[in-house]
């Protein structure tokens, strides 16, 4: 009898600690994440606005690589694989805490700074909120240019090392003399090969090739590429001054032209030298004209657009 009671009581103990390890097995992967991110419940005051900004910015996508919505992912069986996945998690949360309580604080300065100075200016509310989206717009787009910069420097920076341990110091040297006629190419390609054909000029292959090598030897190229990796950094821009600086850095080109003329004509031949000086000299006056024309009021100059326009549609239609 006692067995039996032994032996059920042993039974009954059983069961309730595989329960027991059932339930919290049940409750440990059940529990749910934390959710991405500061909630506006843990700012107070003013700072509540400007975490439902934030949040609503981007689709929750902050500086770089910063908040995004979370990502379910199943769990590994390896204990100190799950452990490795909480420090991780724990970092991320880390940093996006970081990153939005830098955006607070640069969110707060940027109302701390214009606010009184929109005020000065007479600028209605409505009006100086209009602006302050328009600023924090700008300043995420600058923030996504920055990291896709960065990103382009260490892609240039590692195809580089690449390439010099592939090479060799001198092979490196003439892969380097090689890229610098990438431009010269694309221009005598392009421009000056259809340029010369417009005046009866043929520059044969092997004269192309000499000329794309004398205008990388003498710099002389007014074009600009930036996906190269030792093309400038982009700068693209939009309006007048832009521009100007594209014209201006055509005509920073023209000082390199009177030694092309000089040294090169004992490599090429005097006709394809001559249709050389008269391409650039054309690209120097358009950069010249060019420069005129956006220094001139925008009156003035969106007049003399529409007579161009005008002048240019009566040539197309043949009156």
């Amino acid at each position: 009898m006692k067995k039996q009671l032994f032996r059920d009581y042993s039974s009954l103990t059983l069961l309730m600690i595989i329960g027991l390890m059932i339930v919290a097995l049940f409750v440990y992967v059940g529990t749910p994440e934390p959710e991405s991110g500061i909630k506006a419940s843990e700012t107070s005051g003013e700072n509540e606005v400007f975490v439902a900004n934030a949040a609503s910015n981007r689709g929750g996508a902050f500086l770089s690589g910063g908040l995004r919505p979370s990502q379910t992912s199943s769990r590994s069986s390896n204990p100190e694989d799950n452990l490795a996945e909480r420090l991780a998690e724990v970092r991320r949360k880390g940093m996006e805490r970081m990153e939005l309580e830098y955006r607070i604080r640069e969110e707060s300065f940027r109302h701390e700074f214009y606010g009184p100075r929109f005020a000065e200016l007479g600028l209605s509310n409505e009006q100086a909120q209009k602006a302050f989206a328009r600023l924090a717009e700008m300043r995420d787009k600058a923030v996504t240019v920055g990291d896709g910069i960065l990103e382009l420097q260490r892609q240039r920076l590692a195809h580089d090392r690449e390439m010099r341990e592939i090479l060799g110091e001198a092979g490196y040297e003439r892969y380097r003399q090689l890229e610098s006629e990438k431009l010269p190419y694309r221009q005598v390609v392009n421009e000056i090969i259809p340029f010369a054909g417009e005046h009866n000029v043929d520059i044969e292959p092997a004269t192309q090739e000499l000329l794309v090598q004398q205008l990388a030897v003498h710099g002389l190229s007014t074009g600009e590429t930036w996906e190269g990796p030792y093309d400038p950094m982009p700068r693209p821009g939009i309006g007048v001054q832009p521009a100007i600086e594209l014209y201006q850095r055509t005509l920073s080109q023209r000082g390199n032209l009177e030694p092309f003329i000089q040294q090169s004509g004992s490599v090429l031949p005097k006709e394809i030298v001559d249709i050389v000086v008269r391409y650039f000299q054309r690209e120097f006056q358009q950069a010249e004209d060019g420069i005129a024309h956006f220094n001139l009021p925008e009156a003035e100059r969106s007049a003399k657009a529409k007579e161009d326009y005008e002048q240019l549609r009566r040539k197309v239609i043949g009156r």
